[in-house]
C-alpha cells in the first residue's frame, strides 16, 4: 500500500471586470431596400358595359414583365417599382395607359377599336358606314394606290386591291392597257365585264385619270348590288371622283419617272447570212446528200455587203426595233379650296409614255 500523501489545496481567485462598449449603428440605404421589396399589382379589366374581358395584356413599360387577365377579366402581376406604368393591350379595343396603385386594385375599362367599321363605303343608294353594310362591299382608296406604285390606268391599277377582283392586262399598248376586270369569276357566258358607274353615270373607267379618283367601292353580291338590276349580274365598280373641300386654298404637284422594259425576250437570228447557213443545215440533217438552199458564196455576199449598203442587203433585228427601253413620265398638277358657299377642284395630268 501506497503511503498516505497530505493534500494542500491553494484556490486563486481573480476577478475580471469587463466594460460593454455599444456599437455604432448599422447605415442602411433606405432606397436600396425599398426597390428590392416587390410589390403586387390587382385589379380587372371591364368593357363599356361593366363585363370582364379576358386574355388582356397587361405588361410594365419598359419592362419584359407582363401577365394576361382571366375569363372574369382579373389580373395581378409582381412588380419592384411603386410607380409603374401599366399598359394594357387587346385585339378589338384601344391600348391605354395608367399608373400603377400599390395596396389598391385597379378597375380598367377598354373602349372598343372602331377604326375600319366607321369606314364610310359608296353603295348604290349614297354612302353607309361599312359596319352598317350587310352585302359584300370592298372599299378601295386610291390616294394608297398611286402612292405605292406608277399607275397609268385606272383598271391596271386595281389589281391585287380588292379580294375577289381579278385583272387581266392582255396588252402593254400605249393607251390601251386597261386591264379586263372580273368580280368574283366568270358570271354569264357572253359579256362578263362588270357594271362602271362614275360618280353616278354609266362610263368607262380608263378615260378618268387615276389622280383624280377619290375611292372606288366594288359591290360583289346580289344584296349590294340589286338596285342597279340585270346589268349588275357582274357586278358592279363605283367610281367616287375628287370634290373641292371648304379648306384653305392648296396646290398638290407630283410626278414620276419609271422605266420600262421586255422582262423575256426570244432570241432571234442575227443576220440573213447565219439564216441561209441554219436553212442549209437544217436540209443536211435530213438528208447528208441534199444540195444546200443557199450557196457559200451567196451566204458571203450578204455577210460582206449586209453593213455597206443597207438597201440591197438589208439587215434588220426587228426585236430590237419592237422592244426598246424606254422611259415613261407622269405629271400631275392639282388644286382645291373652298368655303362654305362655295368648293372647287381642278388638276391636270401629263403621261408620256412611248411603250
Amino acid at each position: 500500500m501506497y503511503p498516505a500523501i497530505p493534500l494542500s489545496c491553494l484556490l486563486v481567485v481573480s476577478s475580471l471586470t469587463t466594460q460593454a462598449t455599444p456599437f455604432a449603428p448599422v447605415k442602411t440605404n433606405s432606397k436600396l431596400s425599398l426597390a428590392m421589396q416587390q410589390t403586387t399589382i390587382r385589379g380587372k379589366v371591364v368593357d363599356k358595359d361593366g363585363k370582364g374581358i379576358a386574355n388582356v395584356t397587361v405588361q410594365i413599360k419598359g419592362t419584359n414583365l407582363a401577365t394576361s387577365t382571366n375569363a372574369s377579366g382579373s389580373f395581378e402581376l409582381k412588380s419592384q417599382q411603386n410607380d409603374a406604368i401599366l399598359i394594357f393591350t387587346s385585339v378589338g379595343y384601344k391600348s391605354i395607359e395608367t399608373k400603377a396603385q400599390a395596396g389598391s386594385p385597379l378597375t380598367i375599362t377598354l373602349e372598343n377599336e372602331s377604326k375600319g367599321l366607321d369606314e364610310v363605303v359608296v353603295v348604290g343608294f349614297g354612302t353607309q358606314k361599312k359596319e352598317n353594310v350587310t352585302g359584300s362591299v370592298s372599299s378601295i382608296q386610291m390616294s394608297e394606290v398611286v402612292e405605292s406604285r406608277p399607275v397609268t390606268s385606272l383598271s391596271a391599277g386595281l389589281a391585287g386591291q380588292a379580294p375577289g377582283l381579278y385583272v387581266n392586262q392582255g396588252s402593254g399598248r400605249p393607251g390601251s392597257d386597261g386591264g379586263t376586270l372580273r368580280v368574283r369569276g366568270q358570271g354569264t357566258l357572253n359579256n362578263a365585264n362588270p357594271l362602271v358607274v362614275i360618280d353616278g353615270v354609266i362610263g368607262d373607267m380608263n378615260l378618268i385619270n387615276p389622280q383624280d379618283v377619290e375611292s372606288i367601292s366594288v359591290l360583289k353580291d346580289a344584296a349590294s348590288a340589286s338596285i342597279y338590276g340585270s346589268r349588275a349580274a357582274n357586278g358592279v365598280i363605283l367610281i367616287t371622283t375628287k370634290k373641292g373641300k371648304s379648306e384653305q386654298f392648296k396646290v398638290i404637284y407630283n410626278n414620276y419617272f419609271s422605266s420600262q422594259k421586255p422582262s423575256n425576250t426570244i432570241g432571234m437570228v442575227s443576220n440573213y447570212a447565219n439564216y441561209m447557213e441554219l436553212i442549209n443545215e437544217g436540209y443536211r440533217n435530213g438528208d447528208p446528200n441534199a444540195k444546200p438552199i443557199f450557196s457559200q458564196e451567196k451566204i458571203d455576199l450578204w455577210r460582206q455587203n449586209a453593213g455597206q449598203d443597207p438597201l440591197k442587203y438589208p439587215n434588220t433585228d426587228w426585236v430590237s426595233e419592237l422592244f426598246q427601253n424606254k422611259i415613261s413620265q407622269n405629271h400631275n398638277l392639282s388644286f382645291t379650296g373652298g368655303s362654305d358657299k362655295i368648293k372647287f377642284f381642278g388638276s391636270y395630268g401629263l403621261l408620256d409614255n412611248p411603250g
